[in-house]
């Protein structure tokens, strides 16, 4: 799968990376094979995905593999769900209950429609 996951990245047009930091180009699916990556890419302390496009399925990559990073500021600005599912909130709670299990220290959340369990 890492294979995979790494074809899928190089294929993209090059982001602006440098050895601490990621932004992925604003793809959907980029989302998912990024967080397939991310483990291996132990450099990255930073990733911003702000103003993308997020799908659920790239929210629960992300929270399953955040734990397994070193990434300590982690950026969702403005994200939201793809244009076929724009009616649709994200699904951020997965994210936010693996907080505790990761070395994040800085999330920007500005711009997100959050509404509190009842």
């Amino acid at each position: 799968m890492v294979s995979a996951a790494h074809a899928a990245l190089r294929d993209q047009e090059a982001p602006p990376i440098s050895t601490k930091s990621f932004k992925p180009i604003n793809r959907i699916e980029s989302v998912e094979v990024l967080a397939q990556a991310l483990p291996y890419m132990q450099g990255i302390t930073s990733l911003d995905l702000s103003n993308s496009h997020i799908s659920d399925e790239g929210i629960k990559a992300l929270a399953k593999v955040l734990p397994n990073t070193r990434i300590t500021e982690l950026n969702l600005d403005g994200i939201e769900p793809p244009p076929e599912h724009k009616n649709k909130e994200l699904e951020l709670d997965l994210l936010l209950k693996k907080l505790p299990e990761t070395k994040i220290k800085d999330l920007h959340l500005e711009g997100l429609n959050l509404t509190p369990d009842k």
